[in-house]
């Protein structure tokens, strides 16, 4: 945003006043030497190797008066590694990946770390972990496992793939697969994190373990006393958090509800600061590398469970693609057998125009948790639809509502829906089912038009009907299909504009 760049340029001139505001604590060789907030008197915090973006006088961050230094970045106080539950002496500079096991009830996969904090001021802070720190001494630790959906090598928005049209894909990167808190002794921790997601074996998911510690007292009077109020150290992440807690923790007076084996419950993290992949100043600064570079994280290599259904996975690397956690995106393989990016469909919009445009899917394995996953052998696969909704391709059989198709590997094969008859004159709703010996689903099809009332005739009516339904989301309690005119699965500005655009239009009725 403009108002964002022109506030940094604008710090550039007080950069030398932050360099002399730090603060001194050798007695806390964590804390050490970090970088103080001007406006707070508090030391600010930022990931290592990210810029610094102070929250400004309103003291919140992800607002308009944010101010950043791109000159001044953060140091390395915390590292996590994978795979092991203990480090001792000098900890490795560099991640290696490290293949999860899977789950002894056969839901996801398990992975080890180990969480150190390190002295980030000194010239070799990985030579010397901190064996000890009072500003830590007790206190959580948050782990969070970042998966690489579209195979760039990359967690996060970035144009350095340059392909515009997987942003959507690439936003869905900023929502954790995995999260664990565990207590710090000895400015250490460790515990095992269990991995909801997986890939196939030719191209496991990419994993980057990444962790949040809360340093400092509590407070009686704040989110129950149970969370600390200092500042947050972190590993590499590929966003700056928010730096209010209870923006983090879902508490009340009596504080955060208890956790469980797999997600603490009421945490949500979430980005303050993520700038587009497009921004002249902010552009690819926090988009997080796994190529080794990233020397605070670790990356863990995952592979799906068995398969034991089917499923449709339509491309992410689409215009049509909105992250919703209703449309989930997992790892899969194109016809060449490279990594791309697919939702794993539970509803798909199958435009009411006539036969103008098509919907192009793959079939595919899934495993238990919905992850493409590989085929012990090719399996048969029957589709069928009610008639609203025709399988244009493949057509073996002459019968537009029914096919069945061999399914071979994980990368799944391709069927292209359409709708019949002419444009506008189909029922809202269809149904896509699966049937096989290996396990079937079914996916609602949804071909809303602008005539939302189903009155014969769109009017102002329809207009406002949507209009005041606009931020709602599929998953949302009162959200309808009718009012999603573009079935991108939330109601938006654009939705009431193509129903503006029809007013007067006559509309078959189904």
């Amino acid at each position: 945003m403009p108002v964002r760049i022109l506030v940094g340029i604008a710090g550039l001139a007080s950069l030398a006043a932050y360099c002399e505001g730090r603060y001194f604590a050798p007695e806390d060789p964590v804390l050490h030497f970090d970088v103080l907030d001007h406006f707070t008197g508090r030391i600010a915090e930022a990931p290592p190797g990210r810029p610094l973006v102070l929250p400004g006088p309103d003291g919140v961050l992800g607002t308009e008066d944010d101010f950043p230094i791109p000159l001044l970045r953060g140091d390395v106080d915390l590292v996590v590694r994978a795979g092991t539950s203990e480090l001792v002496g000098p900890i490795p500079t560099g991640p290696s990946s490290v293949q999860a096991l899977a789950a002894n009830n056969g839901l996801g996969s398990e992975v080890d770390f180990v969480v150190r904090a390190v002295p980030g001021w000194q010239t070799s802070p990985f030579d010397q972990p901190v064996e000890w720190s009072p500003s830590l001494e007790g206190n959580p630790v948050l782990v969070l496992a970042f998966a690489d959906f579209d195979g760039d090598g990359r967690i996060g928005p970035s144009a350095r793939d340059a392909i515009a049209l997987d942003d959507e894909a690439e936003a869905a990167e900023l929502v954790p697969v995995g999260m664990q808190m565990v207590s710090l002794e000895n400015a250490r921790a460790s515990g095992r994190l269990r991995l909801l997601a997986g890939g196939p074996s030719a191209r496991p998911f990419r994993i980057a373990l990444t962790a949040i510690a809360f340093t400092g007292g509590t407070e009686p009077g704040f989110l129950g006393g149970v969370v600390p109020t200092g500042p947050a150290l972190m590993t590499a992440m590929p966003f700056i958090p928010p730096n209010d807690r209870r923006e983090i923790v879902d508490a009340g007076p009596a504080g955060p509800e208890p956790a469980t084996p797999d997600r603490p419950l009421g945490l949500e993290i979430r980005h303050a600061f993520d700038p587009a992949p497009s921004d002249p100043v902010w552009g690819g600064e926090l988009d997080l590398a796994l190529d080794g570079t990233e020397t605070s994280i670790d990356v863990v290599e995952v592979v799906s469970g068995p398969a034991t259904h089917f499923g449709v996975a339509v491309s992410a690397r689409n215009a049509d693609y909105l992250q919703l956690d209703r449309r989930p995106v997992r790892l899969g393989l194109d016809d060449i057998g490279s990594s791309h990016p697919y939702e794993i469909a539970g509803r798909i919009h199958v435009a009411d125009d006539g036969g103008d445009s098509e919907v192009a899917l793959q079939i595919v394995p899934l495993d238990p948790l919905g992850s493409i996953t590989d085929l012990p052998a090719p399996a048969s696969v029957t589709l069928s639809t009610s008639g609203n909704v025709a399988i244009r391709w493949p057509d073996l059989d002459g019968d537009p509502f029914r096919e069945t198709i061999v399914v071979s590997s994980a990368a799944g094969t391709p069927v292209v829906l359409d709708d019949r008859g002419g444009p506008h004159d189909d029922r809202l709703t269809d149904r896509l089912v699966l049937t096989s010996s290996g396990g079937g689903s079914q996916v609602d099809l949804v071909s809303p038009d602008p005539d939302v009332d189903d009155s014969g005739t769109v009017d102002a009516a329809d207009a406002q009907a949507i209009a005041l339904r606009t931020g709602l989301s599929v998953g949302d309690l009162v959200f309808e299909d009718r009012h999603d005119v573009d079935g991108n699965g939330r109601i938006e500005r654009a939705d009431e504009l193509a129903a503006q655009a029809r007013i007067g239009s006559t509309v078959s009725v189904p």
